[in-house]
């Protein structure tokens, strides 16, 4: 996969830098909007903060190289625009991928877009989901994966070559079986299905749901058995922010929000931080995760009191139009990892805000 071709320290950024060492803080403030201005965007907004905080950091550090990248990444960003140009830009980045690699979360993020999903990709990733079955190694959150995609796209998840997903999914996390992420997963799959008309499983669901209840810790966050809490909480957030039912998941919603707000929230950068991690974990997939729980809880993620909006953080990790993979998500700034899944959930994250904006509900519920 193509590496983002991060441009190299120019004279404008020498001079920059030179300004900052001389001036330090008030010198950081401003220079992003100053670039984004050059670039042809007039109306910059608070993502340009949240590279200034980066820029300073590096310039602290005395990290030349990782100040020019957030500067010139910054001013990039702003150019993207909103979260809607943001969204047309990662379904772009996504039907220009190896058809062969589409798997059920591309079909979630393409079919809860504003542009929807082609007959070709859906198609493509279809076949991409039936050449995995039958087969022998399968963890249950594959099934549950699977369900998604088929759901999303149309297709019929209980006969797959013959393998019924759901049925090994109900089969999977029966009894208390399963680890947080089968559990959590699970209830995504079956709400998924359960809303379609594929079947009735609302006794599963209800299941489920208290079993994840049950799993919050006292602070009002869920972690899993590695000791990371950010994913982890935020599909979870989607799964209860998604369950129509007779239990009450309002109590176990709120201690999130407090959790999210008071403890995980970084206030200066719009970032979210596990507890049990440090500053260079911090990556655009957690973030996204936060991000959906919060939208699909019926919670406004730009109205936690932080001085730049989580959104606008988001889309400060897009690839800016006329760089190699413009449209897709870094994990990091400066990082390529998994830029598949990082876009991926960039995006459906995206789709999710923009369905809690037009107060449209859960993008797992398909009964419309």
């Amino acid at each position: 996969m193509t590496t983002t071709n991060i441009k190299k320290t120019s004279k404008k950024n020498c001079l920059i830098y030179a300004a900052l060492v001389a001036a330090s803080m008030m010198g950081v403030i401003g220079s992003t909007q100053t670039l984004a201005h050059a670039k042809g965007n007039t109306d910059p907004t608070s993502s340009s903060v949240v590279t200034n905080v980066k820029a300073l950091q590096a310039l602290k550090d005395g990290d030349k190289e990782a100040f020019d990248t957030s500067i010139q990444l910054g001013a990039d960003a702003l150019v993207v625009g909103d979260y809607e140009a943001a969204i047309s830009a990662g379904v772009t980045w996504i039907n220009d991928f190896d058809e062969s690699q589409l798997n059920a979360w591309d079909a979630l993020a393409l079919v809860r877009s504003p542009e929807g999903i082609s007959t070709e990709k859906a198609t493509a990733i279809y076949n991409n989901i039936l050449a995995l079955y039958p087969g022998t190694n399968h963890q249950v959150t594959d099934y549950e994966r699977d369900i998604i995609g088929l759901v999303a796209i149309g297709e019929d998840p209980t006969n797959v070559n013959g393998t019924n997903l759901i049925q090994e999914t109900i089969d999977g996390i029966a009894d208390g079986q399963g680890d947080i992420y089968a559990v959590m997963y699970g209830l995504l799959a079956l709400i998924s299905a359960d809303t379609k008309g594929i079947g009735d499983y609302q006794s599963e669901i209800d299941t489920l749901t208290t079993r994840l209840i049950n799993m919050q810790n006292s602070d009002g966050y869920w972690t899993d058995e590695y000791g990371y809490t950010l994913d982890v909480t935020g599909m979870v957030m989607q799964a209860l922010g998604s369950y129509q039912g007779t239990i009450d998941t309002s109590t176990s919603i709120f201690s999130a929000q407090g959790a999210v707000q008071n403890i995980l929230l970084q206030p200066d950068t719009g970032e979210f931080l596990d507890p049990e991690q440090g500053t260079d974990s911090i990556n655009s997939s957690s973030d996204a995760m936060i991000i959906a729980g919060l939208a699909a809880c019926d919670i406004d993620p730009d109205e936690l009191g932080a001085t730049v909006s989580p959104v606008d953080a988001l889309l400060s990790y897009q690839v800016p139009e006329g760089e190699t993979d413009a449209g897709s998500f870094n994990w990091q700034p400066a990082l390529t990892y998994s830029r598949q899944s990082a876009t991926q959930e960039a995006v459906y994250t995206l789709d999710q805000f923009d369905y809690f904006k037009a107060n449209k509900g859960s993008i797992y519920n398909f009964s419309e």
